[in-house]
């Protein structure tokens, strides 16, 4: 996709407003994107030697991935909503988890534990180098607590990564390849390492086994801020990649201000609603929105620093809306 460069004036307002994100999260570098209807009207970075070819680790912001590529499976007829885990998981995960539904995980009303609480994964999460297994993570599902009630727990989308490779007989990052990364034409994008992406990391280094590979459905995936923005776009407002009716089932049928693997926020700008998901794992930060109404989409990325993503992204929304985006 070419970039439809934003006039000099609007160009140095979004460059301006991603060092005052970079500084209010207090971030050693970061990367932001503009999309307006499926056009790529700006993206940038800031610190670190980065640039915007850059990829960044998402965090929880890869389960909007997620959950696009279950319902994906929900229009092909390999899933329902309505279906129980045990389905495809009985024998092992406890059986009161195994009565949980394919909804409720995607909803975080399942009332599952998050793995992460489980003491007995301290250990393997100490080690970057830790070869994971699926069985390895399944041992730490427990039984559900208030089950109904919204309640987030990166439990839910570990199942949905596992209820994805035994439906389709493929791992989630080929899933992603063919369901979303094809279609959008993404090259910036993956949930297994590779050495070409690995080399673009945003300040260096490399990315523990904890954090980049497709076991994790909660949290795998890794992007430059160009790639989330147009993967956003194809899903919430050029509407490329779930039919539309998938889509309003995505925003709104949660029960809550969460729905299935999307949140809405109406605290970013006054008077605006935008639609997306934030991540937060081990140094790295992001947060993508989109405005349908608006048909834009703001992506901001950052690594080091504290949580303050939603304070980093109003400083881009606030350049949109002085480019008349908004």
């Amino acid at each position: 996709m070419a970039l439809a460069a934003p006039g000099p004036a609007h160009a140095a307002g979004y460059t301006s407003a991603l060092r005052e994100a970079r500084a209010d999260a207090n971030a050693t570098i970061a990367a932001g994107a503009v999309v307006s209807h499926g056009r790529v009207v700006w993206t940038g970075a800031s610190g670190g030697g980065a640039t915007s070819r850059s990829v960044f680790s998402l965090a929880s912001l890869s389960k909007t991935y997620t959950a696009t590529l279950v319902l994906r499976q929900v229009e092909r007829g390999h899933v329902r909503l309505g279906d129980r885990i045990g389905r495809w998981l009985a024998g092992r995960i406890p059986a009161a988890a195994a009565r949980v539904t394919v909804r409720e995980l995607l909803s975080h009303t399942s009332g599952l534990p998050d793995y992460l609480d489980d003491p007995r994964l301290a250990a393997p999460f100490s080690d970057p180098y830790h070869h994971w297994t699926e069985a390895e993570l399944l041992r730490a599902v427990r039984a559900p607590r208030h089950r109904g009630r919204y309640s987030y727990s990166n439990t839910n989308y570990i199942l949905l990564g596992a209820i994805l490779r035994r439906v389709s007989g493929a791992g989630e990052d080929r899933l992603l390849a063919r369901d979303v990364l094809g279609p959008l034409g993404l090259g910036s994008t993956s949930m297994r390492r590779n050495a070409a992406l690995a080399a673009r990391l945003a300040g260096g280094g490399r990315l523990g086994n904890d954090i980049w590979d497709p076991i994790w459905g909660d949290g795998a995936v890794v992007a430059s801020a160009s790639d989330v923005g147009r993967f956003v776009d194809g899903l919430l407002v050029s509407h490329r990649l779930l039919h539309p009716a998938t889509v309003r089932l995505m925003l709104h049928g949660g029960g809550s201000f969460y729905g299935l693997g999307v949140y809405s926020d109406a605290q970013l700008l006054a008077g605006e609603t935008f639609y997306g998901h934030d991540g937060s794992y081990g140094g790295w930060n992001s947060y993508a929105l989109a405005n349908p109404r608006r048909g834009v989409t703001l992506v901001i990325l950052l690594r080091g620093g504290n949580d303050n993503v939603e304070g980093a992204l109003r400083d881009i929304a606030r350049a949109a809306r002085s480019a008349g985006l908004l």
